[in-house]
């Protein structure tokens, strides 16, 4: 099990550190120059899909890309294209649109996304418990014109949310949304003293510690 940050560990701190984890890691040095200053969408589409420039992104602006991603139907896993765009009336929130069958649509609004310090890290997934109206899903089909568009009646918000892979990157770019664009939510309580400092009283009840 992997803990996000230690107690002593200032949150500032771990912004710089995780900055510099989003920018460089597993990145050859010359894909990284362009990447120091990355717009709010692509944090979210490393975010939301642990995908980036220039294999599984395209960037037809800094409001609208097409990334490349696994999904899993009746046909098994194989490829799918999925367009993401941010509106200027909501600057903090991604719309997303999978564009081949099964065909479906989703938003996310940073605002309400909590810290990384309010989620939990298991091996190589991160798990979040969202607010109401944070992250909904829908159902979608081709309309007569040949656009995507949702299905009345199937919008679902999800209360729990599970990313898999490139854990601390994922996090690092929720971090640097947070500092550079939407604040979210505010942080969690730090844990209790006692349970941070490892400073423990010697006893006899504590036994099979391995």
């Amino acid at each position: 099990m992997r803990i996000i940050a230690p107690a002593e560990v200032t949150v500032r701190t771990w912004a710089i550190i995780t900055a510099l984890v989003f920018a460089t890691l597993d990145r050859p040095l010359a894909e990284v120059a362009d990447d120091f200053n990355p717009s709010f969408l692509q944090a979210a589409i490393f975010f939301v899909m642990g995908r980036e420039p220039p294999k599984d992104v395209k960037f037809d602006s800094d409001r609208l890309a097409i990334v490349l991603s696994v999904i899993t139907d009746q046909m098994g896993a194989h490829d799918a294209k999925h367009e993401f765009n941010v509106s200027k009336q909501e600057p903090c929130t991604i719309n997303m649109t999978l564009l081949e069958p099964p065909y479906g649509m989703g938003r996310l609004e940073f605002m309400k996304l909590p810290s990384p310090r309010a989620m939990r890290i298991t091996g190589e997934n991160v798990h979040m418990d969202l607010p109401p109206e944070t992250w909904c899903n829908s159902k979608a089909e081709v309309n007569s014109e040949g656009f995507v568009q949702s299905i009345k009646g199937t919008s679902m918000r999800l209360r729990k949310v599970q990313l898999v892979g490139h854990v601390f990157r994922r996090l690092a770019a929720l971090d640097y949304i947070r500092d550079h664009f939407c604040a979210g939510q505010p942080e969690p309580p730090p844990p209790p003293a006692s349970l941070t400092k490892g400073t423990f009283a010697s006893g006899a009840n504590c036994h099979n510690v391995r």
